[in-house]
């Protein structure tokens, strides 16, 4: 059962048994090429608190963001942190029909109201809030983003028993319009 569907009608996690390999905790996020362009777009919305969930595949503790998606339909204007279930089920069955069964919602990204990097501690503050609310995990994880230099930029942290964890974040990307 999709993560999405599982908090939204508090279920414990059904189906096959879990590898080794899917046990292990999150190191290293990336980025395919697709899920590059609405990152890039929304983090060029400007005034407010930006953020989503990623879907990816996670193998071996290396989390490969294929797509992204807004945390709420249009209109609504939840706290950044704040998923509307519903919606990310729909976006979870969209990819399991499109033939990605592997693809879960693995974690969110956040971007600061000017577009660039945040400051590390804002990184940490967001962590601990999501943390708090069951949201980041060991596989489950937090991408900060912003632009420095016209480059999509990043860092990427995981929530290991109520302590922040850095981890690898695999994202560039030079884009002249931005």
């Amino acid at each position: 059962m999709k993560r999405a569907r599982q908090l939204f009608l508090g279920v414990p996690p059904l189906g096959r048994p879990m590898s080794d390999d899917e046990h292990l905790p999150l190191e290293s996020v990336s980025f395919a090429p697709q899920a590059l362009t609405p990152l890039t777009r929304q983090v060029r919305v400007l005034g407010r608190w930006q953020g989503g969930a990623l879907f990816g595949e996670l193998v071996a503790g290396s989390l490969t963001v294929q797509q992204s998606a807004p945390l709420a339909p249009p209109g609504h204007n939840l706290p950044v942190l704040t998923p509307h279930l519903p919606y990310l089920v729909g976006w979870s069955d969209c990819l399991e029909a499109d033939n990605k069964p592997l693809i879960d919602w693995y974690g969110h990204w956040i971007s600061a109201p000017d577009g660039r990097l945040p400051d590390p501690r804002a990184d940490l503050t967001w962590l601990a809030c999501g943390g708090r609310q069951g949201l980041f995990d060991e596989q489950h994880g937090l991408v900060m983003l912003g632009v420095e230099d016209g480059r999509l930029v990043g860092r990427a942290y995981r929530w290991d028993e109520g302590h922040p964890i850095e981890v690898e974040c695999h994202l560039m990307l030079r884009s002249p319009d931005l």
